[in-house]
């Protein structure tokens, strides 16, 4: 499963975080249990201000990405 094949990202405020906006994706069921049974890894955009989260969401998104790619069982190590 290449980052192409991850759920979009989407951008949401939490107000009990001071109205701050995050970015969250969903972790595809395969990678739960790599990732302590999680269903979602989000990240702060570190503002208050819509467009600015919005500018701030695609580099967010790749981190997220990342994260799922580092979860990924290793082909030749699992061999």
């Amino acid at each position: 499963m290449g980052t192409t094949d991850y759920p979009a990202s989407t951008l949401s405020r939490l107000k009990s975080k001071g109205n701050r906006w995050y970015v969250y994706v969903t972790v595809p069921e395969a990678l739960r249990g790599a990732l302590s049974g999680k269903t979602q890894l989000r990240k702060s955009t570190g503002t208050t201000d819509e467009r600015e989260a919005r500018r701030r969401q695609h580099s967010l998104t790749e981190a997220l990405y990342a994260q799922l790619d580092a979860a990924q069982p290793n082909p030749v190590k699992d061999a």
